[in-house]
């Protein structure tokens, strides 16, 4: 078995029934070789793959001047994917996810869907090759995506929410950065929740882009969500490039006023300190804060864990100056950079939090939801270990 002859007999299988010029199919895996050469690969590729497939064989059809692939007797889990998608698509309905037939043809063929197609297999020497199944596994993924959408559309339709947030987990393995299957499954959880009646109170971290719309915050609310908390780390666009992280801070402070409006507290992480960053950097973080406004920020120097991509960044440049792991926390500032030493970035930390938490403002209106006197006991008494006094 070689990785050409697998490559050969995927394609020939998911162009059943096309015919090949045999020229084509031996410049397709061997570009690079001699015309002859290329074509006396391809006679052994083909003899040795009807030889394997055994009875099967008889499905590769080769005659003097092409090559086909009956399919009459061959099942495959990629083909019969195609088949049932094709379906779909030709059914006459008013939309994907409403149409009961099609929603049984779409769960068949996401169960068939076990990763990618045909993965781990490379052609480097076939650039033509490679670029086809690089098509294929597009293509396959996509349309997976999409019936999986559906599929949890017209469950949570239906009220079948278990089911709702299986597929929308099914999404997020296939694509963890896929915002839209995030929300859907956590819209399920929440409507599983409400109908189970379920009394609970529950806390979460989340992203900005999470908080789609004031409806949606509202269900997460009716199903007993409290706190939903997101991290910013800096107000300093320069910083956060160094970071690699990509925030939209017009969508940060969107999310933090629909949470505000739907009854949930935010709670906004910022991080001072990286390396690179400014007294000017860090002021910009401190106004963010201030502009967002969340029911609940924290403040944190940047903290290098070892074994993190930054702790090997910053060993690289020679900026830790902390040798005992067990100080490597938030409660210190282990870095030293010039520009930036520790103790000025531990004192712009303590001052941001009293700067945030202090504004009359702000006091008010804690106070007016603190709810209990053992509340507002148990808040006096984290003070001084907050703001290090």
């Amino acid at each position: 078995r070689s990785v050409k002859n697998e490559a050969l007999l995927a394609y020939l299988a998911l162009t059943a029934n096309r015919s090949h010029p045999r020229p084509a199919l031996a410049g397709l895996l061997w570009p690079e070789e001699p015309e002859d050469a290329a074509r006396r690969n391809l006679r052994q590729a083909l003899f040795q793959l009807r030889r394997v497939l055994g009875a099967a064989g008889s499905a590769v059809i080769v005659d003097q001047n092409t090559v086909r692939f009956a399919d009459t007797d061959i099942w495959t889990d990629a083909a019969a994917f195609n088949h049932l998608f094709h379906l779909c698509a030709h059914h006459e309905h008013t939309g994907l996810d409403r149409c009961a037939p099609c929603m049984m043809r779409c769960a068949e063929a996401v169960a068939l869907y076990r990763g990618e197609f045909l993965q781990g297999l490379f052609v480097d020497d076939s650039p033509a090759l490679e670029e086809w199944l690089l098509m294929q596994r597009e293509w396959f993924h996509a349309r997976c995506m999409e019936m999986l959408d559906a599929l949890a559309a017209w469950h949570e339709a239906g009220g079948a929410f278990q089911v709702a947030h299986r597929y929308a987990q099914r999404q997020i393995e296939l694509d963890p950065l896929r915002e839209e299957a995030h929300r859907r499954a956590m819209r399920a959880l929440a409507e599983r929740i409400i109908a189970d009646r379920l009394d609970i109170q529950w806390i979460s971290n989340t992203r900005p882009e999470a908080i789609a719309d004031l409806e949606y915050a509202r269900l997460l609310r009716r199903s007993g969500c409290r706190m939903l908390s997101m991290g910013a780390e800096s107000g300093d666009p320069a910083t956060l490039e160094r970071m690699g992280k990509k925030l939209d801070y017009a969508r940060l402070e969107t999310a933090v006023r629909t949470l505000r409006s739907a009854d949930i507290q935010s709670f906004v992480f910022f991080m001072f300190g990286y390396p690179g960053e400014t007294m000017k950097s860090l002021r910009r973080t401190r106004d963010l804060a201030l502009k967002l406004d969340p029911d609940y920020a924290n403040f944190y120097p940047v903290v290098p864990y070892p074994g993190t991509p930054l702790w090997t960044q910053c060993v690289k440049q020679g900026l830790v100056s902390e040798k005992d792991w067990s100080r490597v926390d938030f409660t210190s500032y282990v870095l030293n950079q010039p520009a930036l030493p520790a103790r000025k970035v531990m004192h712009f930390v303590r001052r941001a939090r009293l700067e945030f938490y202090l504004r009359p403002d702000y006091m008010l209106r804690t106070l007016k939801n603190i709810g209990s006197p053992a509340r507002a006991l148990q808040i006096l008494k984290a003070i001084p270990g907050y703001f290090d006094l």
